[in-house]
């Protein structure tokens, strides 16, 4: 998670911080980061125009954390992504 954070926030480096965020995911899918670690993952992703992989991580944010600190972001991704391709 760290690694992620020193990519994204002091290196400028978004893919690589996107890639430590979901490695961080997958090997901690309880840890105490979890939450954290998906709303950056859904920032990035938007942010580096991964729009698919955005809506992912946005509609996992949301069914696990629906109150959760990231959730306005999350709605706004898929806001501007709706299912029906409107």
């Amino acid at each position: 998670f760290l690694l992620g954070r020193i990519d994204d926030e002091l290196r400028r480096a978004p893919a690589d911080a996107l890639r430590w965020f979901e490695l961080y995911l997958a090997e901690n899918p309880a840890g105490s980061l979890v939450q954290d670690a998906m709303g950056r993952t859904i920032e990035l992703c938007r942010s580096t125009g991964r729009r698919p992989q955005a809506v992912a991580a946005a509609e996992r944010y949301l069914a696990a954390y629906p109150e959760g600190p990231c959730r306005a972001l999350a709605a706004a991704v898929l806001e501007e992504d709706p299912p029906d391709g409107r």
